[in-house]
């Protein structure tokens, strides 16, 4: 058992270190409720409980965390929960990893929800980081969520997202490939102008594994049934330095 402010356990990209990141950033289709349920960069502050099963291959992480508080601090808690089945090396840090750059073999399954007062989320991924071709590695990730805001977050409609992240590490290159697709797609016909998808290309350079890196991106946002937002491009360049 722990407390704190910490990483609500709800989706696998929203848990993954900032410093293994795929891409460049976590996707927005998993950060919906961050806002409403004054989360701060996906941390809110409560209780969390961890274990282990199976040789420590199925992970389990139930959480009960502040949310939302109305203007006296009082509410119903938000409750949180995320299992995980790990098919080759078991994750038992705090925060995952998107990619290991070929030192690790993960292969993983895992599914959460997030809820309070009326409020629903659901949550489905499958991640993985293969090594490949002395060296190499493959990864990726394919994640589904489903927020239903209610009565209680009126500003979360109901909506489903999802993400799909492939990347490719050249060990001798230090270069890592990756593409990413997004979607959001709104139920109720009053939010279907919001429907978007985006579309993103890009690689790392590994100057010095984690710790030094470039990160080139272009996106291309799409709306869907909007007419008034049209097509839009962004080209990112990122440079993460980590020193410990």
């Amino acid at each position: 058992m722990v407390g704190g402010m910490m990483i609500v356990p709800f989706n696998r990209n929203g848990l993954q270190s900032p410093q293994s990141y795929i891409t460049l950033d976590v996707s927005p289709v998993s950060t919906v409720e961050n806002s409403p349920t004054q989360s701060v960069a996906l941390r809110d502050v409560g209780f969390e409980a961890k274990g282990f099963f199976l040789k420590d291959h199925l992970l389990y992480r139930i959480g009960e965390f502040a949310g939302q508080r109305d203007a006296n601090a009082h509410d119903s808690p938000r409750t949180t929960g995320y299992l995980q089945y790990d098919f080759f090396t078991p994750e038992k840090g705090y925060l995952f990893a998107g990619t290991m750059l070929g030192k690790q073999k993960i292969l993983a399954v895992d599914g959460g929800f997030d809820l309070q007062g009326s409020y629903r989320a659901q949550s489905a991924n499958m991640a993985a980081a293969l090594p490949v071709n002395h060296g190499d590695e493959f990864a990726g990730q394919f994640q589904f969520a489903h927020y239903n805001g209610h009565t209680k977050f009126t500003n979360i409609p109901n909506q489903n997202g999802f993400l799909a992240e492939a990347a490719y590490y050249i060990h001798q290159a230090r270069l890592q490939p990756f593409l990413k697709c997004e979607s959001q797609t709104f139920a109720d016909a009053v939010n279907a102008s919001k429907d978007i998808n985006r579309f993103g290309a890009g690689t790392n350079l590994y100057i010095r594994n984690q710790n030094l890196k470039w990160t080139f991106q272009y996106l291309r946002a799409l709306p869907q049934n909007s007419t008034t937002l049209k097509p839009s491009n962004e080209f990112t360049m990122q440079l993460q330095i980590l020193y410990w």
